[in-house]
């Protein structure tokens, strides 16, 4: 049976101890939840990651970490930057394209592009979110499909609809692994893959640890 693979994004929404305060709780309580053969990765904001990385390796947790971003560039002159070389030391994966990236700060085909390849330069993992067809090269890891019109909106869009638009998208990448995000809860996570999708990438309830543990079980 492969993994099926729930992505916690965590956005720019947490303070530090609001961060402790989940964290405590995720480790206190996720053994209760059935979650055999689960890939779970948290993308905490950058400025967390070492936390979380700490926090994970003491108690032991069955998790991966993924950024929420990384520089088009490499190491240099790019005040406020953080390059995939600063990230491989902290995490195993990182989100790239995200629709609020696109939305909010302009990213386009060509940004994006040249973020995957900085990815693969230092061997992150690439969690690549799309809502059109769109031509990259280098290595995809996961392919996020995220509808624009379901992004912190509360209202997903229907399973089967999303899943036969991911088929339209995905067929010239490599990756097996095809994800869907948007709206995603624990009560309509596991329709999305019974629908043919591999996991979930969820947002706005990630923020709730008790959500988060049951959406990773029920998928």
């Amino acid at each position: 049976m492969n993994s099926k693979i729930i992505i916690a994004n965590f956005k720019a929404e947490q303070t530090k101890e609001e961060i402790i305060k989940w964290l405590n709780f995720y480790i206190a309580e996720y053994k209760k939840f059935n979650l055999v053969n689960k890939q779970i990765i948290f993308c905490p904001s950058t400025l967390y990651l070492s936390y979380f990385r700490e926090q994970i390796e003491s108690a032991k947790l069955p998790v991966f970490l993924g950024a929420q971003d990384l520089s088009r560039f490499g190491n240099g002159k790019y005040t406020g930057e953080v390059s995939a070389k600063m990230l491989k030391d902290y995490c195993d994966y990182v989100i790239i394209g995200h629709s609020e990236r696109r939305e909010y700060f302009q990213e386009e085909v060509m940004q994006i592009q040249k973020k995957i390849l900085q990815a693969n330069d230092f061997n992150l993992g690439v969690i690549l979110c799309l809502e059109n067809p769109e031509v990259y090269t280098g290595k995809i890891d996961i392919l996020a499909y995220e509808p624009k019109s379901a992004i912190g909106t509360g209202v997903a869009e229907e399973p089967k609809i999303s899943w036969q638009k991911c088929l339209a998208i995905s067929h010239s990448f490599t990756s097996g692994n095809q994800i869907y995000g948007g709206s995603v809860n624990s009560e309509n996570a596991p329709q999305f893959t019974a629908a043919g999708f591999t996991g979930v990438l969820v947002g706005t309830n990630s923020l709730n640890p008790e959500e988060f543990l049951k959406i990773a079980q029920n998928v």
